[in-house]
């Protein structure tokens, strides 16, 4: 049994496929099959069932699952502690949410590659549920994003830290007299991001709250267009406000007085358990203390 038979075997477990085990550890489809051979014939068990579209997993492969991951995690571990993390090789991908990548996603990268230098971080930008999805499909190896609800199960979750989101208006927009509840807002135009980013979600619990649902949409596909709209006088956006804090100190954008505020979204960095897992740890923890040095304010 080799390490990386392991590392071959968790990937085709995880992504359910030859072809796509292949693609993440960039080898042949035939290596792929090659290394399961060798480690099913090692082991004298059949670990994989391939008579179905999706390859899954025999009982014997789900056992075996278990001791390759803790294994794998403790290689990892190993070459983190002691090795030269200096000389640490290969790679991570790291899907991310928008606010993240506008403030403190830069001092992130610096640090971890100043840590790690050959370490590849595959960087991409995305709305919270697409991040999500990929994550859970083995697409990426780790996931920072803001969530108003509790993290998903199955994932370590490193608290990143959390901030506050405030609806924000022109001042010259017309309004009802403070304090707005969902109510006195249901006829106001709303700037909404897709249904995928944890903002939208965040916006319609508040109004399902109170029991209405806002009548006028202005749909929006990043933050920063939002506030666009939002200084244009074209609707009420719900924004996170220390990123907005020099927008809100110039005038060009209030904060209303809603109740009941909404609450703060928190972040976190998410990956699942396995040989990557040591690494992505130390990805996670260089990101919360990017966190805590950023103001989550925009760099402008």
């Amino acid at each position: 049994m080799k390490i990386e038979q392991l590392e071959t075997f968790r990937w085709v477990a995880r992504l359910g496929s030859f072809t796509k085990a292949a693609a993440r550890q960039n080898a042949t489809q035939s290596t792929v099959s090659t290394r399961i051979a060798e480690l099913e014939h090692s082991l004298g068990a059949r670990l994989l069932d391939r008579s179905r579209r999706q390859v899954r997993l025999t009982p014997k492969g789900r056992d075996l699952l278990s001791y390759a991951d803790a294994i794998l995690a403790l290689v990892a571990e190993a070459r983190l502690t002691v090795g030269d993390p200096a000389a640490l090789t290969g790679g991570l991908r790291v899907g991310v949410a928008e606010l993240v990548a506008l403030t403190w996603l830069p001092a992130m990268v610096s640090t971890f590659h100043e840590a790690c230098p050959r370490i590849q971080l595959d960087l991409e930008i995305g709305l919270t549920d697409v991040v999500l999805e990929r994550l859970v499909a083995g697409e990426i190896d780790v996931g920072i994003v803001g969530l108003s609800h509790a993290p998903p199960d199955g994932f370590a979750a490193t608290p990143i830290g959390e901030t506050a989101f405030g609806f924000l208006a022109a001042p010259s927009m017309a309004l009802p007299a403070p304090p707005l509840d969902p109510a006195a807002l249901k006829d106001v135009p709303i700037i909404s991001l897709g249904p995928g980013a944890e903002v939208a979600r965040l916006q319609d619990d508040w109004f399902r709250a109170g029991r209405v649902a806002p009548q006028r949409f202005n749909s929006s596909s990043s933050i920063e267009i939002s506030a666009g709209l939002a200084r244009a006088g074209l609707g009420v956006a719900l924004l996170p406000v220390a990123y907005f804090a020099s927008d809100l100190e110039r005038g060009s954008l209030v904060r209303l007085a809603v109740e009941p505020p909404p609450p703060p979204v928190r972040f976190f960095a998410l990956h699942a358990p396995g040989g990557a897992s040591t690494l992505a740890s130390r990805l996670a923890e260089i990101a919360r203390r990017s966190a805590r040095a950023s103001s989550w304010r925009a760099a402008r």
